[in-house]
């Protein structure tokens, strides 16, 4: 079985650099089972993916003698690595847009440009066959926002076609929750605003976590880049995970 998350242009020995991964040997005994241990797909609250992803995780994690190369379904039942990995995303990856997703909601006040980070290539502008996905996503957006009590979404600038993705979800009636929120989407932070936030929070190249022995991370735990844009992000953070 080949796995889709495992890029071989990423490798232990190349830069950017990505955990080891091949072609995985299916059970004799059940065919077409293949172990989920030996497979980067999507795990976590943020959907950690990608054997380049977890060679991230894996690092951060490696001062706990904990390596995630070789146990990434770890990130699946161990909550305190689901969250580290959503963490380590949300505050060091910035995919096409060279800003991470917590400075896209600080500076920008950007849903959009969330978006693009984590699944552009195939939302920003949808491809064929994405349109479901973006609208679940946009419903579940609405309601976390409804839940929370806040007065406006955030922009949808920052990922191509969001708000015509919009506008059809509420006019179909695929989107309930959205329908309330026609009229209170915010505007992004002016170019000025945005340039003189990215300036004071910029994304470090790695993030020290230490996960703990027991019960919840706590927040000295965490590098203080993460401290400073949970609660600035909570509210886009909350509409991947419902």
């Amino acid at each position: 079985y080949t796995d889709p998350y495992c890029s071989l242009q990423h490798t232990p020995t190349t830069n950017p650099d990505g955990c080891s991964c091949a072609p995985v040997s299916e059970s004799t005994s059940m065919p077409g089972y293949v172990e989920a241990d030996k497979l980067f797909f999507g795990r976590g609250p943020l959907q950690n993916s990608w054997n380049y992803n977890y060679k991230k995780l894996s690092d951060t994690l490696g001062a706990e003698g904990v390596d995630i190369c070789a146990a990434p379904d770890l990130v699946a039942t161990n909550e305190e690595y689901a969250w580290i990995s959503a963490f380590l995303f949300w505050t060091t990856s910035t995919g096409a847009v060279d800003m991470t997703c917590g400075q896209a909601v600080k500076c920008e006040g950007s849903f959009g440009s969330t978006l693009n980070v984590i699944n552009g290539g195939l939302e920003c502008p949808a491809i064929s066959g994405h349109e479901s996905t973006i609208w679940e996503r946009m419903n579940d957006y609405c309601a976390a926002a409804s839940a929370l009590g806040v007065e406006e979404l955030l922009s949808l600038d920052g990922c191509d076609g969001l708000k015509d993705q919009f506008d059809q979800c509420v006019g179909s009636g695929w989107c309930p929750a959205c329908a309330v929120w026609e009229d209170k989407i915010g505007a992004p932070s002016t170019k000025e605003a945005q340039e003189e936030c990215l300036s004071v929070s910029a994304p470090k190249q790695s993030v020290s976590v230490s996960a703990p022995k027991h019960g919840r991370p706590s927040s000295s735990s965490y590098s203080a880049q993460i401290g400073m844009t949970v609660l600035a992000s909570s509210l886009v953070l909350l509409s991947y995970l419902m």
